[in-house]
């Protein structure tokens, strides 16, 4: 199996941005309680794989979630890492190869799923879908903006992975 495009999306529907915003002090909210806000689901699209992994979570917290694993691996840590809502849900697991250069995601409490991805493919894709994310995150919740926690994670530059 050639894997040759990975596309990741998301989606919170506006009622639950609504919501958010009425009932949530989105400005003041450190970074361990962005999990407070942006209920949806993150899609993984593999050209190889007939079906996408969905993850029904916290969109903001997870995005930021995957790029700080992304960083670790790319940091040159061997361990897998953990990107989670709780334990018992949508407990995603990253681990890389570095013989292979092949990144294994698992969904780890049911065995939902099991991708094995080219490292520098999907870093690739992952930097475009956060890219992205930051910039409709800051449109959908505008205090965002005045977010301490938030702003370190904003988008100035490209940053990259290693392959």
């Amino acid at each position: 199996m050639r894997i040759k495009a990975i596309k990741l999306d998301f989606e919170i529907p506006s009622h639950v941005v609504k919501a958010d915003r009425l009932n949530v002090d989105i400005s003041n909210l450190d970074e361990s309680l962005f999990m407070r806000i942006a209920s949806g689901r993150i899609t993984i699209s593999v050209d190889a794989v007939k079906e996408p992994i969905v993850l029904e979570t916290e969109v903001l917290d997870y995005v930021l979630q995957i790029k700080e694993a992304l960083e670790c691996i790319d940091a040159g840590q061997d361990r897998s890492f953990a990107v989670d809502r709780d334990y018992y849900s949508n407990n995603v697991h990253f681990e890389l190869n570095r013989r292979t250069k092949q990144l294994t995601i698992r969904e780890m409490n049911g065995g939902l799923f099991k991708l094995e991805l080219p490292y520098s493919l999907f870093c690739e894709s992952f930097l475009d879908f956060y890219s992205r994310a930051i910039n409709i995150f800051q449109r959908l919740y505008p205090e965002l903006l005045k977010n301490k926690a938030f702003l370190k994670y904003s988008v100035k530059g490209r940053s990259s992975f290693s392959s």
